[in-house]
């Protein structure tokens, strides 16, 4: 049997937001969001979070951290540490051409 899926602080922040800005489309929070994850257990989720009170949390973390609730991008929740990951990759892609 599979373990279950232990949720980042990150993609708690993911769901939220993007259930938000994207109406609880759960297909293309997985395409855009979470694609590792399938629709059904972000919207489980989803819920779970929303009945532990959790959900209004989350979302007041992600006002705070100045993220604007319009188009949706990946690029809102780029650290530093994962601009560096993405430099170092970038840089290792154009040695090998």
């Amino acid at each position: 049997m599979t373990q279950p899926h232990v949720f980042t602080d990150r993609e708690l922040e993911l769901i939220a937001y993007s259930a938000h800005v994207l109406n609880k489309d759960w297909k293309k929070i997985q395409q855009q969001f979470l694609p590792y994850l399938n629709p059904i257990s972000i919207k489980n989720k989803y819920y779970k979070l929303l009945k532990q009170g959790h959900l209004q949390k989350l979302m007041d973390t992600k006002v705070q951290k100045s993220v604007q609730l319009t188009p949706p991008s990946i690029v809102n929740f780029i650290d530093d540490e994962d601009e560096k990951v993405i430099e170092s990759l970038y840089l290792l892609a154009v040695q090998t051409k």
